[in-house]
């Protein structure tokens, strides 16, 4: 059964073709090690409060990973539900993905500040080839589809598990 989410857009911003070999619960696993990762950095923007932060942040950037179940609602996927969802996963087909960017920071009194996050919906086909489709749904569009992509391709070359 293809877990689809049955509201994803049908405008894509962006779509990227790839030669993998391997199978949906391979991606699954690779999608599953990104939950709750973080790294920092540079956003020119200024935050939410133009007078606490008129110049360039420095943000802390957090993933949340989700997997469609009843073609309507999402449930995180990490290393601690991997298990439990593993085998509704198919090998091949189509599988949708709610990835969401998270982004927090320090402002000058060191006081723990959150920006919107992004949230992108990403469809994975497997056939022959992976196909992902990225749509974002919500934010601001500090990270774009093509990073998340990116992001994604990257874990996928030096997964190991």
């Amino acid at each position: 059964m293809d877990r689809i989410y049955y509201r994803f857009p049908q405008k894509i911003d962006f779509e990227q073709r790839y030669g993998f070999n391997g199978d949906l619960k391979y991606l699954a696993r690779v999608m599953a090690s990104m939950y709750g990762k973080s790294g920092h950095m540079e956003i020119d923007t200024v935050g939410p409060n133009v007078k606490r932060n008129p110049d360039a942040i420095k943000a802390r950037r957090d993933i949340k990973v989700d997997i469609v179940q009843n073609r309507l609602d999402f449930v995180p996927l990490s290393q601690v539900t991997l298990q439990k969802e593993l085998p509704s996963i198919p090998a091949s087909g189509t599988v949708d993905f709610r990835f969401t960017v998270g982004y927090t920071y320090m402002d000058r009194n060191y006081d723990k500040m959150s920006l919107v996050d992004d949230v992108f919906l990403v469809r994975a086909t497997m056939n022959a080839d992976l196909t992902l489709q990225i749509a974002q749904t919500h934010g601001q569009g500090r990270t774009i589809p093509e990073e998340v992509a990116n992001t994604i391709e990257t874990v996928m070359e030096h997964f190991k598990g």
